[in-house]
């Protein structure tokens, strides 16, 4: 006999099946592993239907004494009632009939089967509808036996145990772990307050907490709650302890008790404390405490070195090195952290955005040093960023020693007076470097390809003839207006292409390109 022991409430519907027909009989709650009971002593199975009929009809519910052997399936059991229905067999218990003529009523009904009032063996609680014609309460009721439903209780001479487990809960309820008395369960520091649910395999227990004996050698008072079915363990220590539960029973007054053991483990912070404070010039100490949901205890996890955070100073007094556009210095003052006075500090580059062994490295320093050059920020140079046309007839004119321009009348009307570039077209326009996109605009924020540059550049060398020399590049045609420029960039080292072969006229040239075309222009 299977030792199952489904819930000692089990909620039956009938649901209706037609407005005019007869109910039919559907109990979900039977149709599944649980259609055994095995109750003994002063056990009870309460038995509840509900019962919602439309039209005319009504419902059957009775008792019949049955062989079990305990391995029947529920549709093994339904076939054995609809058998019993069939051969009219007289039942132990019941047998009644609940009839309606009509409306919508909802009804409830409760059988109690008590293990003492029947002689041990099988038994089989049976429910299911009928339909009638109605008139009076005197006339032939058909089965309906599509859907029945049956329990099958097993009566012994003795109470059965429950089978009682505990189940731990998340915060929404939901069930995480399952253990038996006797078992550790591992709880989370991290977790907050956590649920242990007593779980007796039935719907309506009938059993509960009565009471809790902690320990955990330490202060628990405020650890532990508990109500009839819920044992809550807020831990606010780590480590292992042990809670004795009394178990009471709905039926009778035994009591019993149970031991459920628990563990706590450390469990690290979330941020690192620091156990030594570091200094300008001497290391500290760090390390991940245990603390929990308001535990804090001695363990320590994962101790570290916090490396010295090295001297800061208010501002340099004196130079022993001054930094570059791409190289660092050195410099000399008082730390504003320790107050020492006379402290050396590494100083970085004037821009954070290049690399000192860039191709155009040498070159921006030398530019920048210049003051033909300058940042897009205070710190940044923005190297791969494309270089538009007053930038470059402003880099071009400042390498010219910023000369002062003659032209009385201004031709460009997107060219006004006090822009950083405006003094510099106009001296790139009388010098002949530029004419203008057109008569009336020079286009300031327009993107220099690489065509554009070079011939700018060779317009301020004063348009040289080239020596003859061939033109290595596929992609410079002859006859082009940059065909000479290009060429006497190539004879003055000026570029190499951006490869043997190809110069990429229209490729955009980004100003890490311009600041090398300046440097090998005029720094020979």
């Amino acid at each position: 006999m299977k030792k199952k022991l489904i819930a000692l409430a089990l909620v039956l519907l009938m649901i209706p099946f037609a407005a005019a027909a007869a109910v039919e009989a559907g109990f979900a709650a039977l149709q599944n592993e649980d259609h055994y009971a095995v109750i003994g002593g002063e056990q009870t199975i309460t038995i509840r239907s509900f019962v919602s009929p439309g039209g005319k009809g009504g419902y059957c519910d009775a008792l019949y004494a049955v062989e079990l052997t305990g391995d029947e399936t529920a549709a093994e059991l339904e076939a054995m009632a609809r058998e019993l229905i069939e051969k009219d067999t007289e039942p132990v218990w019941g047998g009644s009939k609940h009839c309606y003529h009509g409306g919508e009523y909802t009804v409830e009904s409760e059988y109690a089967l008590r293990a003492s009032k029947w002689e041990p063996g099988g038994y089989l609680y049976v429910c299911y509808a009928f339909g009638c014609a109605g008139g009076d309460y005197n006339h032939v009721l058909t089965p309906f036996l599509e859907r029945i439903s049956v329990m099958a209780v097993q009566v012994t001479d003795e109470a059965e145990g429950l089978d009682l487990r505990y189940a731990l809960l998340d915060e929404k309820g939901k069930e995480t772990a399952s253990f038996e008395a006797g078992d550790t369960v591992e709880l989370d520091l991290n977790g907050g307050a956590q649920t242990l649910q007593l779980i007796s395999g039935t719907e309506y227990p009938v059993e509960r907490i009565v009471g809790i004996d902690a320990s955990w050698g330490k202060d628990e008072a405020e650890a532990f709650t508990f109500d009839e079915k819920t044992l809550t363990i807020d831990p606010v220590y780590c480590g292992s302890g042990s809670i004795t539960v009394t178990i009471g029973n709905y039926l009778n007054d035994e009591t019993r008790t149970e031991t459920v053991f628990f563990d706590v483990p450390c469990a690290p912070e979330k941020e690192l404390t620091v156990l030594l404070e570091n200094t300008c010039t001497e290391d500290g100490t760090a390390a991940y405490l245990c603390h929990g949901h308001g535990v804090n205890c001695e363990t320590m996890f994962d101790e570290q070195v916090v490396p010295a955070s090295g001297h800061e100073l208010f501002a340099v007094s004196q130079y022993i090195e001054k930094p570059t556009a791409t190289l660092p210095g050195l410099g000399m003052g008082t730390c504003k952290k320790c107050g020492v006075i006379g402290v050396e500090q590494e100083l970085p580059p004037i821009f954070s955005d290049v690399i000192p062994n860039g191709f155009y490295s040498r070159a921006l320093d030398y530019c920048y040093g210049k003051g033909w050059v300058s940042g897009v920020t205070a710190n940044t140079f923005a190297p791969n960023n494309a270089c538009v046309r007053a930038q470059v007839v402003t880099f071009l004119w400042r390498a010219a020693g910023c000369p002062e321009p003659t032209i009385q009348v201004n031709p460009f009307v997107d060219v006004n007076a006090g822009t950083f570039y405006y003094d510099a077209v106009l001296w790139a326009l009388e010098e002949g470097i530029t004419t203008g996109t057109d008569k009336t605009h020079f286009s300031p924020m327009g993107v220099c390809n690489r065509a554009q540059v070079v011939t700018f550049l060779w317009r301020a060398f004063g348009r040289p003839v080239s020596e003859g020399g061939e033109q290595p590049f596929t992609d410079v045609k002859a006859g082009s207006w940059y065909e000479m420029p290009v060429l006497w960039a190539v004879e003055e080292g000026i570029t190499s292409g951006l490869s043997a072969t190809s110069f990429g006229p229209n490729a955009n040239c980004n100003r890490a390109q311009i600041v090398t075309f300046l440097y090998r222009a005029y720094a020979k």
